[in-house]
């Protein structure tokens, strides 16, 4: 059987969907006319990108540095090893996976999905985030630390509504870890 490949176009559109947020569907194809769906979900956070790769059962992620010029070629690369079986190694460079915290691409990962609930990766502690839409449209969310729980309204900018996640969690936890030492 030949490879699956990405279109000669998909190089393009990955380019530009390297800049943008949200779930694109890719095709790839194979000589003996063979072809499988590739959703790729992407998130930028503040100095990477977060990729998130789903084929049938399969989901696998990358972190790619925003300022690396040949993103669009690695996960091209890193979609066709995927789709062929094949361990998609040497695609992300040393130490690209620290460029975002596991903290930002879950919260990135929670806004852009709009709804749900959110396990938030914290050592010592349980935290959950629910996320929702209000009745007249607005993103809400409630922050759950043991049992300490925090609602607030987002704003509409998913750039101020990450930065004010993100300080409301901080708040939280930190508050939550002090009145546990005392």
């Amino acid at each position: 059987m030949s490879r699956l490949q990405l279109s000669a176009n998909a190089g393009v559109r990955l380019r530009a969907q390297l800049n943008l947020s949200g779930t694109f569907t890719h095709t790839l194809h194979n000589a003996d006319r063979v072809s499988m769906q590739a959703r790729v979900t992407i998130e930028p956070c503040s100095a990477a990108i977060h990729v998130r790769v789903e084929m049938g059962r399969s989901c696998n992620s990358l972190t790619l540095d925003r300022r690396n010029g040949s993103n669009p070629a690695r996960l091209a690369r890193f979609i066709e090893s995927i789709a062929n079986g094949e361990c998609p190694t040497g695609i992300p460079e040393p130490g690209e996976h620290e460029l975002a915290s596991d903290m930002e691409i879950a919260l990135r990962s929670a806004i852009g999905r709009g709804r749900g609930t959110h396990e938030l990766p914290v050592d010592d502690l349980e935290v959950c985030l629910r996320m929702r839409t209000g009745w007249s449209g607005e993103a809400r969310a409630e922050i759950e630390v043991e049992g300490t729980c925090l609602g607030m309204v987002l704003p509409a900018n998913r750039e101020q509504a990450y930065r004010e996640l993100e300080r409301k969690v901080g708040q939280l936890i930190a508050s939550h870890r002090a009145a546990r030492a005392a």
